[in-house]
């Protein structure tokens, strides 16, 4: 099999896979290697564009969610498929795929073998996404936080970030057209997912699904902060959602979303723009190598 590797150097967990372990690793399993460095989302997108255009088999990336959203736009209806070796702090898809952090040996068997399965794309304003998109308090943390942060403390980074942007931050009135239907209401956050897994352990959407052409919304009703800190604490320890404040919309396929005063938006994890944002689904946009013991997997075609 033919694939590019795209290797993200700066991953949280990329000291302990170095590139030249796993492209070794991936030709010991038979593959046709050529690695590719993404130390930012432009680097990522046209190494894989190039290897698109080439011919290539599978793209697979070495890093978190922002190193896989990087590369799909090129992969985005090509017949193309994409694996994943999470080296990230979130690694939201792979988790969803069935993959566990820093075990890079399985996820390069996972990322090479025959097990795949066809999901949708979320797609804000041209920027597609894999796992969800947000808007106010959740964007805002995604802004705050600092990279060296993320790499010595990993999600512990993301718990600290929240906690003090929870402190500042003031919710925002939210104007969303969900499939043509208004909906308004103040708000600490929106959230649009395409996955039942926001974040490490918490559902904002867990009826939402990948391979059902559709999106789900959550809105972070205002609440005070002592209740959002006390629903997301529960949400993470019992691994289930939705929240008791939030409310929105499942299964739709296309929104606007409008907030007064503009704030922030962000696609899996990376900062893209500021609202008013366009958000639609694209059906089976892209193919997955998934593991069997994982949500994905279940819908896994060999």
């Amino acid at each position: 099999m033919r694939v590019l590797l795209v290797y993200n150097p700066y991953a949280r967990l990329a000291r302990r896979a170095p590139v030249a372990a796993i492209e070794a690793e991936l030709r010991r399993l038979g593959a046709d290697v050529e690695a590719a460095c993404a130390q930012d989302h432009s680097e990522g997108e046209a190494a894989a564009q190039s290897a698109v255009a080439a011919g290539v088999e599978r793209v697979i990336v070495a890093g978190g969610d922002g190193t896989v959203n990087a590369v799909l736009a090129p992969l985005a209806g090509a017949p193309v498929s994409l694996g994943v070796i999470p080296l990230g702090t979130g690694n939201v898809l792979a988790e969803e795929a069935g993959l566990r952090a820093g075990d890079w040996r399985t996820a390069c068997r996972v990322a090479l073998g025959p097990a795949t399965v066809v999901m949708d794309l979320g797609r804000a304003d041209g920027r597609f996404f894999a796992v969800m998109l947000g808007t106010g308090l959740d964007a805002r943390v995604a802004k705050d936080i600092a990279g060296r942060d993320k790499a010595s403390y990993g999600r512990l980074a993301f718990a600290g970030q929240f906690l003090r942007t929870l402190w500042r931050y003031r919710p925002v009135l939210f104007r969303v057209e969900v499939d043509g239907q208004a909906l308004e209401d103040v708000a600490w956050a929106g959230v649009v997912s395409n996955t039942p897994r926001y974040a490490w352990r918490l559902h904002l959407c867990p009826h939402a699904s990948p391979a059902d052409g559709r999106l789900d919304l959550a809105l972070i009703l205002p609440v005070s902060r002592l209740r959002v800190l006390g629903e997301v604490g529960m949400c993470f320890l019992t691994g289930r959602g939705p929240m008791p404040s939030a409310v929105g919309r499942e299964g739709f396929r296309r929104a606007r979303i409008e907030t007064d005063p503009p704030v922030e938006w962000q696609v899996d994890g990376d900062l893209a723009g500021q609202t008013p944002v366009e958000v639609e689904v694209v059906p089976g946009a892209l193919r997955v190598a998934v593991s069997a013991r994982g949500r994905l997997g279940r819908l896994a075609q060999t």
